[in-house]
């Protein structure tokens, strides 16, 4: 498979967060999620607007997996879009994809 996915504070794809990079473009910033009160460092680089639901739609899954787990989930089926594998395989004869 070469199909490429990616999630961090800089975007929600390979592309995107090249793009930061590119142009410098940091992605720390003052915590948003949790009261930072009493915390040693209140800067981080947040997934900003992360909504779980966006990521994946299996609500069950989301009782049973972490946060992390959703991400990565995530980046792996766009990879998955992007190498084209699903594209070929919908293309395929029935019989073909039986072999």
């Amino acid at each position: 498979m070469t199909g490429t996915g990616a999630v961090c504070a800089a975007g929600m794809a390979p592309d995107t967060i090249l793009d930061a990079v590119v142009a410098g473009r940091s992605a720390i910033a003052p915590v948003t999620q949790w009261d930072t009160t009493g915390w040693p460092c209140r800067i981080a680089a947040e997934i900003a607007d992360f909504n779980p639901r966006a990521l994946v739609d299996d609500r069950k899954l989301h009782k049973l997996i972490r946060r992390t787990d959703l991400v990565g989930l995530y980046a792996a089926g766009r990879a998955i879009e992007r190498s084209g594998i699903v594209a070929h395989r919908d293309t395929m004869e029935a019989g073909a994809a039986a072999d």
